[in-house]
C-alpha cells in the first residue's frame, strides 16, 4: 500500500515538473542588466504552439541598436540557433531603467517532446557593444491533447 502511495505521488511530482518552466540568468556571461521576470506562454508549450516568451528587465546601460541572439538545445544537444534585431522586440534606443523584451518562437507540429532550454542573449551592435542581458529558459514540449497541454487556459481576448 505504501509503495502505491510512493508511485502515486512520484507521478504527480513528474506530472508537475513537465508543466512548469524555469528560467536563470546565464552564469558565465556578464550582463548589464538584472532580470526581473520572465513569462512562457503556453505553459507548458506543444507542437504546433506558439512560444510566447516576456523578459521584464532593468537596463544598466543604453543600447541604440543591438540583436537577440537564441539557442535552442533538445535534451542538452544544440538543435537550433538564430539572431533577431533587437529593436523589432523592444522599443530603441534602449534606455536605462525598465525594458520589456517580447519574443514568439513557432514549434513546427512536428517539434519532439522533451525537454528543451533556450538561452537568450540580448547585445549591443559591435564587438565592444555591452551585453544587455542572458538568460537560459528550460521547458518541456508535451504532446498535443495530454492532460498537462489540456490544462491551458485560453488567452483571452
Amino acid at each position: 500500500m505504501i509503495s502505491k502511495i510512493c508511485i502515486a505521488l512520484l507521478c504527480i511530482s513528474l506530472l508537475h515538473s513537465c508543466a512548469a518552466f524555469s528560467w536563470k540568468p546565464c552564469t558565465d556571461v556578464e550582463s548589464k542588466s538584472s532580470i526581473k521576470d520572465v513569462d512562457l506562454t503556453p505553459d507548458p508549450p506543444f507542437p504546433g504552439s506558439t512560444a510566447k516568451f516576456t523578459i521584464d528587465a532593468t537596463a544598466d546601460v543604453e543600447i541604440g541598436s543591438g540583436s537577440l541572439d537564441i539557442s535552442v538545445a533538445y535534451h542538452g544537444f544544440p538543435i537550433y540557433s538564430q539572431s533577431q534585431d533587437l529593436c523589432e522586440k523592444t522599443a530603441c534606443p534602449v534606455k536605462k531603467g525598465p525594458v520589456i523584451v517580447a519574443l514568439e518562437e513557432p514549434f513546427p507540429i512536428i517539434t519532439p517532446p522533451g525537454p528543451y532550454t533556450v538561452r537568450i542573449t540580448a547585445k549591443g551592435k559591435g564587438n565592444d557593444a555591452p551585453q544587455l542581458f542572458c538568460l537560459d529558459v528550460d521547458f518541456n514540449v508535451v504532446p498535443q491533447g495530454s492532460r498537462a497541454q489540456q490544462n491551458i487556459q485560453p488567452e483571452s481576448s
